[in-house]
């Protein structure tokens, strides 16, 4: 009998260890952790919108396998970010799991930049939606789904980002600072793309303002 009872308080502690805890990414979120992870708000803001024009993307809404894995990927440096790569290691799996928790259940925010281009937007479009079979590009939305609202785990939304953060990735991943995708599959898109043609694509998809759907 006290063999089921304690066994029954493991099961139970082990439980309680695993769930998210929603108070902690709060705390992280506005204050930071004393194990060298900054305050979230200070670039992607309490509502996970990020800030646009600055380069920082948004979180609200990132399936929670997708942002644990950005976070792991910082820390064993498949991704490379001066800023990200100490608060990264400065969370812990508890921690990281919480933060995931925390933003995936935020409602996008709608993304208000708007370009000057038009015409750089509607070859963006055009990628995004058709690609360039003729350089073996296949649409964005080919695999972030339709209108870019993400697919799964593996494939984020991209409407509702930043374009200075979408920019951003595309060179990173030209230049091997981020090599966390599957397959290389983004690596393989943003060689084949010219900077005038990532420029156009981000324009398109930075200025999308329609609100991600979960």
């Amino acid at each position: 009998m006290v063999g089921k009872i304690i066994l029954s308080l493991f099961f139970v502690s082990v439980a309680r260890a695993e769930s998210p805890d929603l108070n902690l990414a709060k705390e992280i979120i506005l204050k930071g952790n004393k194990t060298g992870a900054l305050a979230c708000i200070a670039c992607h803001q309490e509502n996970g919108a990020g800030i646009p024009s600055a380069g920082f993307p948004q979180l609200a809404g990132l399936s929670s396998a997708y942002f644990s894995k950005q976070i792991y990927d910082f820390k064993n440096m498949l991704r490379i970010n001066p800023v990200m790569q100490p608060i990264a290691k400065g969370l812990n799996e508890s921690e990281i799991k919480s933060l995931a928790a925390y933003f995936s259940a935020l409602a996008p925010v709608a993304n208000t930049e708007k370009s000057t281009a038009p015409q750089l937007v509607e070859e963006g479009r055009l990628i995004a939606e058709k690609g360039l079979w003729e350089k073996g590009v296949p649409a964005c939305f080919a695999c972030h789904g339709p209108e870019g609202r993400g697919v799964g785990d593996n494939f984020p939304p991209i409407v509702s980002q930043g374009k200075t953060y979408l920019i951003q990735q595309f060179q990173a991943w030209k230049k091997g600072t981020r090599k966390n995708d599957p397959n290389q599959l983004m690596k393989t898109v943003a060689m084949k793309l010219t900077d005038k043609e990532i420029n156009a694509v981000a324009n398109f998809l930075g200025q999308v303002t329609m609100e991600v759907k979960k």
